[in-house]
Order: structure tokens, then C-alpha cells, then sequence
């Protein structure tokens, strides 16, 4: 009676976990919309990337998203 118990409360948290991960994940590029005047390391990576495509004209990412003057 007490092993079933267990492989029950081991069936509930593995359900659990695998509901409750994705939230505690990194966000990944493209999980946030980016508008003019944003800021921050998802910008800063978003400029790496089109760096090494040849697309972003600028020596080095800024991490803001917007005209550089």
C-alpha cells in the first residue's frame, strides 16, 4: 500500500514538473517583442546575430534598439 502511495506522489510531481519547467526556463531570441527605444541583452543579442549575417552596420552591439547616431 505505502509503494503505491510513493509511485503516485512520484507520478503527481513529475506531472508537475514537467507543467511548471518551461516557466522557469530562459527566455530564448525572439521572446519578446522589440520595439524602437528598447534596451537590454536580448537586444545586444538580436545585434550580435545580424552582425554575423553582415546586416547590422555598426562595429559593435549597443544593446539599444533605435537610430545610432
Amino acid at each position: 500500500m505505502l509503494k503505491r502511495y510513493r509511485d503516485m506522489f512520484i507520478v503527481f510531481a513529475v506531472g508537475v514538473l514537467v507543467m511548471v519547467g518551461p516557466t522557469f526556463t530562459a527566455s530564448a531570441l525572439g521572446d519578446r517583442i522589440l520595439t524602437k527605444g528598447s534596451t537590454g541583452k536580448d537586444v545586444a543579442e538580436l545585434q550580435d546575430y545580424l552582425m554575423t549575417k553582415g546586416v547590422f552596420p555598426y562595429h559593435t552591439s549597443t544593446g539599444y534598439y533605435g537610430d545610432i547616431m
